[in-house]
């Protein structure tokens, strides 16, 4: 009897990657049925952020061209012989 109290115990309680398959197999699903909206947000996010960042390049190098220090660096200085 002890036996068989023991082998109800041990199918009664899943493993953790027992429990874990239904959600795994939820998410899966959710994923088909919305990639392409995924791939469309991913897109999107990616070209603003690199957007960001070629205006945040973009505005450093032009205002160190205009800065009166850069045309100080870049000028030679005149000779009075």
């Amino acid at each position: 009897m002890a036996e068989k109290g023991a082998e109800e115990s041990a199918k009664a309680s899943p493993s953790s990657g027992e429990k874990q398959l239904p959600r795994r197999k939820q998410e899966l699903d959710y994923f088909k049925r919305n990639a392409a909206r995924l791939r469309t947000r991913n897109l999107g996010t990616g070209l603003l952020i690199g957007a960001f960042v070629v205006g945040m390049f973009s505005y450093t190098i032009l205002s160190s061209n205009r800065s009166e220090s850069w045309r100080s660096w870049t000028t030679r200085p005149e000779s009075t012989s």
